[in-house]
């Protein structure tokens, strides 16, 4: 079975729920025909990730005991990713990155059955924050009498999407909303003509009630220049 793993510290249950959201860059160029949209590419917003620690009852450990050990976990990574760059790598006779990212992945496809949604995330983030769902936000690890399943969310900051798949994925969302014309409304004064509607223009403003006669009304009025008193 597929574990997601964060810097190489797997979630001993896979998260219930992860969400990021992105904007698309854009450049809108007016011209004459109308508005032309140049796409320059997607900012990735952070990623939550929410889930449940659960209880070990093979290796002993309440879900607190379980709450702490991930909470451990995760400010060591902090700690890696937040560390002063040393003198050698200041100077570059160290190549080891400075402020290294860790790597979130996560791929269930070889699992998953045929017609169901699997997922292959594979990111390089920075540790952003960890908190205890059921505190409000408080604490990163809340305890209170009674209570025997924790939960947590983990704020991640999204600094490369390795597979380059979601950037695709939120350009041709992008482009289909586009295309289906998002905020565009028909009303009286847009949109297409209904034959009726059409048939009834003609015979207002067509001197032989046809397209023909209306187009040669027109460009014979356009000839002939404005009028003078």
């Amino acid at each position: 079975m597929a574990v997601a793993t964060i810097g190489g510290v797997p979630f001993r249950i896979n998260p219930s729920q992860v969400t990021w959201n992105y904007d698309v860059d854009t450049n809108v160029i007016p011209t004459l025909g109308g508005r032309v949209i140049q796409i320059l590419g997607v900012t990735l917003g952070d990623m939550t990730i929410q889930g449940m620690y659960g209880v070990d009852r093979a290796g002993r450990q309440e879900s607190w005991q379980l709450a702490q050990s991930f909470t451990d976990s995760i400010a060591n990574l902090v700690k890696i990713q937040s560390a002063m760059p040393t003198a050698a790598q200041l100077s570059g006779a160290d190549s080891t990155p400075m402020q290294p990212t860790h790597r979130f992945f996560f791929d269930d496809t070889a699992d998953t059955p045929p017609g169901y949604p699997s997922h292959h995330w594979d990111f390089q983030v920075y540790v952003k924050g960890l908190i205890d769902l059921d505190e409000n936000g408080s604490y990163v690890i809340g305890h209170r009498t009674g209570k025997y399943s924790y939960r947590y969310q983990l704020t991640l900051f999204i600094v490369e999407d390795n597979t380059g798949q979601l950037a695709k994925i939120a350009q041709d969302a992008f482009l289909d909303r586009l295309a289906n014309g998002v905020g565009w409304k028909q009303s009286d004064f847009n949109g297409p003509m209904s034959v009726s509607d059409l048939q009834t223009y003609l015979q207002q403003n067509s001197p032989d009630g046809t397209i023909h006669g209306l187009v040669l009304q027109e460009f014979e009025n356009a000839s002939r220049g404005p009028s003078t008193p």
